[in-house]
């Protein structure tokens, strides 16, 4: 009976310090902007499985979503994955900053060094008019943290 208790407190602090862990790792948006930090991380296999943080100054701006399509391409077989792109950011915190996460599975066997990028920002809503599609904040980054073979944005929201 004693190895209960045990597993569990260590699950328990496993589970704290992934929280810390991810804690640390989000971005600051800027202000009334939105910041996309793209990790790369690999399976055992050798797969990448990119990892987005976001994080938007909803308080500025009353930014609910941003929305588009992303294409995950393997730069040396032109695989690819696409994937819509859809950051959420419905409950901000004190200071009108909200967060949204997401672990990407592409369907190639691709290394991160090979898999290339490719955004592109069709719109935005807004808590306001939702579901109206407007251009997004003019300060929207997306970066990536290393490990990646590019990371290309095409914002086609700036006509709307």
């Amino acid at each position: 009976m004693p190895r209960l208790p045990f597993a569990l407190a260590l699950a328990l602090a496993l589970s704290l310090a992934a929280m810390s862990h991810a804690r640390a790792q989000q971005p600051t948006p800027p202000d009334g902007g939105v910041i996309a930090v793209a990790t790369a991380d690999e399976g055992a296999d050798g797969t990448c499985r990119p990892s987005w943080a976001v994080a938007a100054d909803t308080g500025a701006t009353g930014l609910y979503s941003v929305r588009g399509e992303i294409v995950y391409r393997d730069a040396e077989t032109a695989e690819t994955t696409s994937i819509p792109l859809q950051h959420l950011f419905p409950y901000p915190d004190d200071a009108g900053i909200a967060r949204d996460r997401s672990i990407v599975v592409i369907n190639s066997a691709t290394a991160c060094a090979a898999l290339r990028i490719e955004i592109t920002v069709e719109h935005c809503t807004y808590q306001q008019d939702r579901p109206a599609e407007r251009a997004c904040p003019p300060n929207m980054m997306y970066q990536g943290g290393g490990g990646f073979a590019a990371i290309e944005v095409t914002r086609e929201d700036k006509g709307l």
